[in-house]
């Protein structure tokens, strides 16, 4: 889906909205240089953060160009691996702070029926508009002043922010309050079964007021789905530099391999952090319920870091589910019926964990031992 939607991006980088196009060596080499400032303001300084970027035709046709198509896998991949099946089949979205609409196109793509995105930059979110009608998709554009008093009316199954939280109220004191007010606000606009999906940059700071926004929402009655299947305060808080963020290998397109390489930005992982909410004590899923049934189930954790290797040889992961934080550790054993799981395990996967024996420092893994990859929801 991603490969379609290439050239009208093009098209609409260049003032055609409605024609596909292709970048002159002269015009790659001007984004590629926008995508180097963009990045500055995004991840350095942090200076564009919450300010009116869109309105640099610039920088508009940059985030078209390579942080559009970024955005929209990363929404694509919350919503194929951390929503139930099927869910948005047919759903009503809304897409607060658009943009130009990489994540409400992407529910568009994954099978939504109706998607209203919403931005206070009108040029962008009619980007977004042009670009829908161009694939013969269907996409209401409307203004949002980024406001809970600026909000529409309206019932939807599924309401996401991409990239947006972190640029509400930044700098200010109570910006956490300030988002979780927010929040709150767009949890009444959901339907029975709805979810709040928040999508966030990887940066050390970014996720981890994720994070504690996260345990704020928790306290006033929501719920996580995903990834967290611990439903506590966060146990990465309480580590002064401890964070936790989603990685997946793809294969950037070569169009954004150029941009990337001549930026010097690294392309080869896609490196984000999100939540799936929902407001409200609920039922739970079906794995929850049988959990609760049977005690003896093996709880699931996710896998939140990358292998790494202590000097005794053992292979460690840290993982984390409602009991906590803690390592997994092994030592190689081709005979062990968990080698081959064990060895292939990435960020983000979800295990089922039996047996283990208690370490001085977390778990280890023993030939009595089971470890089972799951869905990543758990089930």
């Amino acid at each position: 889906d991603l490969a379609a939607w290439l050239p009208w991006l093009t098209g609409s980088a260049q003032g055609r909205a409605h024609q596909k196009g292709s970048l002159s060596r002269e015009e790659l080499l001007a984004v590629t240089r926008a995508v180097r400032s963009l990045s500055k303001g995004f991840t350095r300084e942090r200076d564009l953060a919450g300010t009116r970027y869109f309105n640099d035709v610039t920088f508009l046709k940059a985030y078209l160009l390579y942080y559009w198509p970024i955005s929209y896998i990363q929404a694509r991949l919350v919503y194929a691996r951390f929503l139930p099946p099927e869910f948005l089949k047919r759903a009503v979205v809304l897409d607060l702070g658009s943009g130009p609409g990489p994540a409400a196109l992407a529910a568009l793509d994954a099978g939504a029926d109706r998607v209203t995105a919403a931005d206070r930059n009108r040029e962008a979110v009619k980007i977004a508009g042009k670009l829908a009608a161009a694939r013969g998709k269907r996409l209401t554009p409307v203004s949002w002043n980024g406001t809970p008093a600026g909000l529409l009316a309206g019932r939807y199954d599924l309401v996401v922010l991409s990239h947006v939280v972190n640029e509400l109220y930044p700098g200010h004191p109570a910006r956490i309050e300030r988002r979780a007010t927010l929040l709150r606000k767009v949890s009444g606009l959901l339907s029975a079964r709805g979810r709040l999906v928040l999508i966030e940059p990887a940066l050390l700071s970014t996720t981890r007021e994720l994070l504690a926004l996260r345990d704020r929402l928790l306290e006033q009655g929501f719920r996580v789905c995903a990834p967290c299947f611990r439903q506590g305060p966060c146990p990465c808080l309480t580590e002064p530099t401890a964070t936790c963020h989603a990685q997946f290998s793809w294969e950037a397109p070569a169009v954004l391999k150029r941009i990337a390489h001549g930026a010097r930005l690294g392309g080869e992982h896609l490196r984000f952090s999100f939540l799936v909410l929902r407001p409200g004590h609920t039922a739970g899923s079906a794995a929850e319920r049988k959990g609760a049934a049977d005690e003896k189930a093996p709880v699931p954790y996710r896998v939140v870091s990358e292998k790494m290797l202590s000097k005794s040889g053992r292979r460690r992961y840290f993982l984390c589910g409602e009991t906590g934080r803690f390592t997994l550790s092994a030592k190689p054993d081709p005979e062990a019926p968990w080698t081959r799981v064990f060895s292939s395990l990435e960020r983000y996967d979800a295990v089922r964990l039996t047996n283990p024996e208690q370490r001085a420092h977390g778990l280890g893994l023993t030939r009595k031992s089971e470890l089972l990859r799951v869905d990543a929801t758990g089930e």
